[in-house]
């Protein structure tokens, strides 16, 4: 998830890990290093595992910089996934426009997925 500061969501994710559910979280360095309202230290010390990822890439040939880690989107039980535009915040509940699909009884887009997210939990 690139940002993450919904309470309800966060303590969600708490209540699923304190159930025995294999819970872990990407987010973007920048977003939880810049923000004070992120839930990625609130998640550690709950003893949720969370990875910050951050992407460099190239622009031109003689400068880097650093990308976002944009993506959006949860796997459950490899068969569930939830996508698009929303990112688990207050902004994006009460007051943005956003766009979420939610994928179930589909066990190959969570497949690929859950390739994607593994890609980034390895880096």
């Amino acid at each position: 998830m690139y940002a993450l500061t919904s309470r309800k969501l966060s303590k969600a994710l708490v209540d699923a890990k304190n159930r025995g559910v294999d819970v872990k979280v990407v987010l973007d360095h920048s977003f939880d290093a810049e923000n004070q309202y992120s839930k990625g230290e609130y998640l550690r010390r709950k003893g949720v595992p969370v990875k910050l990822v951050s992407v460099r890439g190239e622009w031109g040939r003689a400068r880097e910089w650093e990308g976002k880690m944009h993506n959006k989107f949860a796997v459950i039980d490899r068969s569930i996934v939830i996508t698009g535009s929303y990112n688990w915040t207050v902004t994006a509940e009460r007051v943005n426009h956003e766009n979420l699909l939610i994928f179930s009884n589909a066990p190959k887009v969570a497949e690929a997925y859950l390739r994607e997210f593994n890609r980034l939990w390895n880096r």
